[in-house]
């Protein structure tokens, strides 16, 4: 019983660890493909979120970039360069009076979403201007945001000097000869905080001025804190030099400098490098217990959205499938104990047949008559189990049981004809032994008898030493057949 417990032990043994590891591998694999599968799925989610919001807030900027060529093209269209050149003043004054005031006004009229809306004339192309005169140009606001326009006073000639802070929004789209977002600043006329689209005007390859659109960046803020990811995952925007624009919880509009990204912490060197020249993407920061997940996406004014999340959050819904791949697994294994118990001793009934044949062969025990078992096919055959290795080992035992059988009968055989051979012997010695008294008795017959009796001597000697050795080899069989148990 302790010998088929064993061998049970040792199937249930094996089935559980063959279940476990296939468990394993397969739960592995899952996990794996699912670990990543969501990974992509979150990761190109988060990019299309980004996307998203940068494609909504591009709306307004392409808005406003539109507008404003709209308004520069309509300047260009009534303006005369050559006029201002040979007139200067006089002619800037009426063209400002007659045509640029009425144009600026009817687009902050009509140009919903926008504060104001403004062309100021350079400076150099109207000389006869003091240092405490007011640039020639035109501005409207709705300071209010009640839908009703003013006009509005514009700089004094003193302050258009390169280097002259408050006038950047001015001078960088000159530097730039191309269209220029501001940074979002808190404006002194009116209180709000806004961003401005600043365009430079050139005519006949002289500069004219700069036209500039003003909206409200609150808005744009509250977008951006609206958003929502996840638990904790929030959004923040950043200018094209990774200064921050707009964030949930940086403070970024009331100190003197900006606030850059990498200031707020040096791994956003990660954003930085990961979203140079390039329009969107996702990638991972942080270390192994606090690493996020950042997707980016620029507008159209080239300002950065970003979507941050932490990646626990991102991963908790397959941490969630590995926790109920596990409970699978860990079921599967308890359930295939059950099995293999059952299994195991099912099995190790023929395994045990096999294993007391064995013992009894190795005990030289060849009988069928001594084993207290169902006769092997029918036992085997009874559990459906393959019945050749049990048959042909019985097979085994019947060959050997046969073949002991017979050497048995030759060594019975082998001794009769010993005893035989020893009779023969006694009576030739007997013979012999008359044959000497005659040639006592008789003198004429000495000679050759003597030689007749030396010969037959050997003879007998001969005989003795072949019935010695035959009995000697018949004894050692016997003791060997002795061990054998046969039918």
């Amino acid at each position: 019983m302790r010998n088929k417990w064993k061998i049970s032990s040792r199937i249930m043994v094996a089935i559980m660890v063959c279940s476990a590891t296939l468990g394993a591998v397969i739960g592995s694999i899952t996990l794996y493909q699912a670990g990543r599968l969501v990974e992509k799925n979150t990761y190109d989610n988060l990019r299309l979120a980004a996307e998203s919001y940068a494609n909504e807030f591009s709306k307004t900027t392409v808005s406003v970039e539109s507008v404003l060529d709209s308004y520069l093209s309509a300047i260009s269209a009534t303006f005369s360069a050559e006029q201002a050149r040979n007139e200067q003043d006089a002619y800037v004054a009426e063209y400002q009076d007659d045509i640029l005031l009425p144009l600026t006004q009817q687009y902050a009229v009509n140009t919903s979403g926008i504060l104001g809306i403004y062309f100021d004339v350079d400076p150099s192309v109207t000389p006869g201007l003091g240092p405490d005169d007011r640039v020639y140009g035109a501005w409207y606001l709705d300071k209010y945001k009640s839908g009703k326009v003013v006009r509005e006073h514009l700089e004094f000639k003193r302050n258009f000097f390169q280097g002259n802070t408050e006038m950047a929004w001015y001078f960088a789209p000159v530097d730039k000869g191309e269209g220029v977002w501001s940074k979002p600043y808190k404006d002194i006329y009116t209180g709000y905080y806004m961003i401005s689209y600043n365009k430079p005007l050139y005519m006949e390859g002289a500069f004219i001025g700069v036209a500039g659109i003003d909206i409200v960046f609150e808005d744009i803020i509250k977008l951006i804190n609206k958003v929502a990811m996840f638990d904790t995952g929030f959004a923040y925007l950043l200018d094209p030099d990774y200064d921050i624009i707009a964030h949930p919880t940086v403070n970024y509009l009331d100190g003197e400098r900006a606030v850059k990204i990498t200031d707020v912490d040096a791994d956003y060197g990660l954003l930085v490098a990961a979203s140079k020249g390039n329009q969107s993407g996702t990638f991972e920061m942080g270390g192994k217990y606090n690493k996020k997940v950042l997707s980016y996406a620029r507008m159209s004014n080239d300002y950065i959205v970003i979507i941050e999340v932490q990646s626990s959050e991102i991963l908790e819904e397959l941490n969630r499938t590995r926790a109920v791949v596990d409970a699978v697994i860990l079921a599967g294994i308890i359930l295939a104990a059950v099995i293999a118990y059952f299994l195991g001793k099912y099995i190790s009934k023929p395994v045990d047949i096999l294993e007391r044949e064995i013992a009894k062969m190795m005990h030289f025990d060849f009988t069928a008559a001594s084993r207290k078992l169902p006769p092997v096919d029918a036992a085997v055959t009874e559990r459906r189990r393959d019945p050749v290795v049990v048959s042909e080992l019985d097979k085994l035992r019947e060959s050997v049981n046969h073949s002991v059988v017979m050497i048995r009968n030759n060594a019975n055989i082998i001794n009769i004809q010993k005893e035989e051979l020893e009779h023969i012997a006694e009576e030739f010695e007997r013979i012999v032994g008359r044959f000497e008294l005659l040639i006592g008795n008789s003198e004429l017959f000495a000679g050759t008898a003597e030689e007749s009796l030396r010969l037959q001597k050997a003879m007998l000697d001969q005989l003795r030493e072949i019935a010695e050795r035959l009995a000697k080899a018949n004894d050692s069989s016997l003791r060997i057949i002795d061990l054998y148990k046969t039918d």
